[in-house]
């Protein structure tokens, strides 16, 4: 049996504990709505009968890696970076994020994707880096054949032009020697040509002289990269006259590939990190053990339970019942441990499921919110050692954890994944601009852009600054080609600098370029989405759906009109007012930058008036940066950023009963002076964050 045959096996296995799991957690009263209203109206609201607001920490569904958690689990499990979560599909977004539990499902097919990945991740990281030379020989008349028949005691006739081929795995990048045994049948003025390719491109050629009577060999040495090549002998001069009886043909026996030579001494980094024992001094069965003993638990990121290391050590007889051994039972064992639900999913269980009782997560479970938290991937050595030692569950030792992880290079994932969504970077990457309207809007640009928006969410990680310069903010960072398009002077070439930009008109997020980018359509702005996501994103206060009649084509002025005039008729339907009364006077208050993001004083010839009130308060504005101003003082935008990192800390939306941690959160992050490492502390120490309970039935 082959080792792919022991991956079916190990996939047959997962997916039954999958499905015992998803069982489980069924009966546990698990939450399995979408989660879509942030008003508590949503089915899966995780509210219960007979439990105070100010002591309910809600629970969370059973929750799945979605692809960036996968990615960076793998990364951080094996030592380097495969990415393959890359061809899994995207996740659906709810509550502004794509790392909630409700939605995070699982179907055949993703489940199938999972176990793909588990088979070419644990045969990457055990591969046995190859640096002896190897013969490997195939036989012509048993590869593929374009043309030609068999003949001549086991030779391939190729009667026509054509080749003889093969896929070849190169174990190394190194020089390797081809070797085969062929020979002509002559005719016409020119002997028979063979032509040698490897991925199509020509690497020898000789006119074989040698007759059936005594067949030549030959040989040549190229260069190959390591992985897979096709390989073809090709026969390219046919001569065919049959009225004098001439045919020229090609005859291969075989060929053969030697190698590698000169290669580097193979080093495979994963599989020392993961093969911490030799089976062939050591014994198959403890080298498996052994390996599986440390493996697992931190694949699982938590000990091992009774039964689980003697089912997966069983796999070792499964190997010698088919004539395998000790490789194909790891790589089988190790197929079976990442396509487990205990690999794929955060599991926290209750011991009572059907209590109420709010009571405390175990230290390994607490390591994963964290982790998953801080850096979207596992818990690292500390976080395992403290959770082993029962020393994580501290308020103050989780202030020293949330310091030390933001303070390391994988909390880019908060850059990534928390500010990513919340603030839109990632939306950049997917935005579609008229070419004519905006022939300047390019993947430079674009790129430029988003790094301008991840430096600066960046630096309310790094240091003590009020969130209320979010909004309000006189500094940014651009490099050459983003400094041109904001007029900014005195910079060039690709790298970033932090320039003020206290004499421009452009303060914080909201004025930055690649925001304004997103929040237009193809060829014009877009108040209406401009005022919703400020609304939505900002303040928490989302305007209510349109009706589902509504006709929300995008609305461009017509000649001696500006966007203004368009949105003050819009408005004077009722159906519409209710909503755009709310959106349109903010939106509008960006009109000054077009669709790009690139200020303007006209539009359409019309002069451009961005003169308004804020809905929400009423206080009048006359700029995008006084609006800014208003905003980063209005009392909805810190428990709004609180609810946002709540949300996505959790993995769930929140509902009444979370309303009296929300305020804790919010009453401690305000104490702080509204910093960003004061708020991750608040979630991480709150009882919402440290605390769950069972669902009574």
């Amino acid at each position: 049996m082959r080792i792919a045959d022991f991956l079916r096996l190990s996939r047959r296995t997962a997916c039954v504990g999958l499905l015992h799991t998803l069982a489980c957690n069924c009966e546990t009263g698990a939450d399995a709505s979408d989660g879509t209203n942030e008003d508590g109206s949503s089915a899966g609201s995780t509210t219960t009968q007979g439990v105070a607001p100010d002591t309910d920490p809600g629970r969370v569904t059973l929750h799945r890696l979605n692809r960036a958690e996968y990615n960076n689990t793998i990364r951080d499990l094996l030592g380097e970076s495969l990415d393959p979560a890359s061809e899994f599909p995207a996740e659906d977004p709810s509550f502004g994020f794509d790392n909630i539990a409700d939605v995070l499902n699982i179907s055949p097919l993703q489940f199938e994707l999972y176990a793909r990945a588990a088979e070419q991740v644990t045969e990457a990281a055990l591969k046995i880096a190859v640096v002896d030379p190897v013969r490997t020989h195939f036989e012509a008349e048993n590869v593929f054949q374009s043309t030609g028949g068999e003949c001549c005691g086991g030779f391939w006739n190729l009667w026509s032009d054509g080749t003889v081929s093969a896929t070849y795995d190169a174990p190394a990048k190194a020089e390797y020697e081809l070797s085969f045994r062929a020979f002509g049948q002559q005719a016409g003025d020119e002997l028979p040509h063979l032509a040698v390719e490897v991925d199509g491109l020509l690497v020898y050629e000789v006119d074989v002289a040698e007759t059936e009577d005594a067949p030549g060999t030959y040989n040549t040495v190229f260069e190959l990269g390591e992985g897979s090549h096709q390989v073809a002998l090709a026969f390219t001069n046919d001569f065919y006259d049959p009225d004098n009886e001439l045919d020229r043909n090609l005859l291969i026996d075989w060929f053969e590939i030697e190698g590698p030579f000169g290669a580097e001494e193979g080093i495979n980094e994963m599989r020392d990190q993961i093969v911490i024992c030799d089976p062939t001094s050591e014994g198959d069965a403890p080298c498996l053990r052994a390996v599986l003993e440390r493996f697992v638990p931190l694949a699982w990121r938590r000990p091992l339970k009774s039964g689980e290391l003697e089912s997966l050590e069983g796999f070792l007889d499964v190997a010698y019942d088919h004539n395998q051994g000790f490789e194909a039972a790891l790589q089988m064992s190790l197929t079976a441990v990442l396509s487990s639900p205990h690999f794929l999913f955060r599991v926290e269980l209750d011991e009572q499921p059907d209590s109420t009782e709010a009571h405390l997560l175990d230290d390994y479970e607490l390591a994963s919110r964290l982790a998953y938290f801080l850096w979207s991937s596992m818990p690292d050595g500390e976080l395992f050692d403290l959770a082993a030692a029962g020393e994580l569950a501290s308020k103050a030792e989780i202030e020293r954890q949330v310091d030390r992880m933001i303070d390391d290079p994988k909390s880019v994932s908060l850059v990534d994944n928390l500010a990513g969504q919340w603030l839109y970077i990632r939306a950049l990457d997917n935005v579609f601009k008229d070419v004519y309207t905006f022939p300047d809007f390019d993947d430079e640009l674009r790129a430029s852009m988003r790094s301008e928006r991840e430096l600066f969410f960046r630096t309310f990680l790094d240091e003590d600054r009020s969130m209320s310069e979010l909004l309000d903010a006189t500094d940014t960072f651009v490099d050459g080609r983003l400094a041109d398009f904001y007029g900014i002077a005195d910079v060039s070439g690709s790298e970033f600098r932090r320039v003020d930009i206290s004499g421009y008109p452009r303060r914080g997020v909201l004025t930055q370029a690649g925001l304004l980018t997103v929040l237009a359509h193809p060829a014009t702005t877009s108040p209406v989405r401009r005022g919703k996501w400020v609304l939505d994103q900002l303040l928490c206060q989302p305007p209510p759906p349109p009706p589902a009649d509504a006709d929300i084509a995008s609305l461009e002025p017509a000649e001696g009109e500006t966007m203004k005039d368009v949105l003050a008729q819009h408005r004077e339907d009722p159906v519409c007012a209710s909503c755009h009364n709310l959106m349109d006077p903010i939106g509008l208050g960006f009109e000054h930058y077009d669709g790009i993001g690139r200020w303007r004083d006209t539009d359409l010839g019309q002069t451009i008036d961005v003169s308004g009130e804020l809905p929400t308060t009423g206080e009048p504005f006359n700029s995008a940066t006084e609006m800014a101003a208003l905003l980063a003082q209005d009392e909805a935008f810190p428990r709004c950023t609180a609810r946002k990192v709540v949300t996505y800390a959790l993995g769930r939306g929140l509902f009444d009963a979370d309303e009296a941690h929300l305020d804790a959160i919010v009453h401690t992050y305000a104490a702080g002076g509204y910093r960003l490492r004061d708020l991750i502390r608040a979630v991480a120490t709150s009882d919402i964050f440290r605390m769950r309970r069972g669902e009574a039935r």
